[in-house]
């Protein structure tokens, strides 16, 4: 994945923008803003760093070679804020979510995070980490809906499970084993790939250390 420096433009200020690539079967991907590449040979589970951009122009396009898979476009990223565009589903219905990553630093002893459901073909479901709920309906969605919120937990190493429910019968998946969430860090947390996915498309948690 290549890097390419933003553009800066005083007169509106610019703002701070990260990729996640979270689309399990999307090819290799460029981003483009303001006719520019600033993404090349982005692939699935690649987090690029922060590109500081331009507010004056916040339209992006995501390329599968010179072909536009996505438009996005957002005026709600603040002036030295730092964001984050998550790309989501499917390649053939690729989405994408907005977020910003400003947050707090932890209480002493603590981590924090916020969880995401990324998984396409996977119904809502309850999150357990080292056997309690930590949230009882996570849906697969496109929208923020609070999901950027970030929750503090005591900083240890966590297993966690997502519990569906169909016809009164539950079924534990798991999602990762032995996560070491650091004290003093942020995180955020995301089901990624696809149920009964294979090799790289298999089901399992993402992690995005937050700076």
């Amino acid at each position: 994945m290549i890097l390419f420096a933003g553009s800066c433009n005083k007169e509106y200020g610019t703002t701070n923008v990260k990729f996640v690539q979270a689309s399990p079967d999307a090819p290799s991907l460029r981003v483009f803003n303001d006719g520019k590449e600033i993404l090349s040979n982005i692939n699935y589970n690649d987090v690029s760093d922060y590109i500081n951009i331009s507010r004056s122009n916040l339209a992006f396009q995501v390329k599968k070679g010179e072909e536009v898979v996505k438009r996005i476009g957002s005026a709600d990223f603040a002036t030295d804020a730092f964001n984050a565009v998550y790309l989501v589903d499917s390649f053939g219905a690729i989405n994408r979510l907005l977020l910003s990553s400003s947050h707090n630093t932890p209480d002493a002893g603590k981590a924090q995070f916020r969880f995401l459901h990324l998984v396409p073909n996977l119904q809502p479901f309850k999150l357990f980490a080292n056997g309690s709920v930590l949230f009882n309906d996570r849906s697969f969605t496109f929208a923020n809906q609070g999901y950027a919120d970030f929750i503090s937990i005591d900083a240890g190493s966590y297993s966690f499970v997502a519990q569906t429910e169909e016809n009164t019968i539950t079924t534990d998946i798991a999602l990762a084993n032995s996560i070491m969430l650091e004290a003093g860090k942020t995180y955020t947390l995301y089901a990624k790939g696809f149920l009964n996915g294979s090799g790289i498309e298999s089901l399992s948690l993402g992690v995005v250390e937050e700076k």
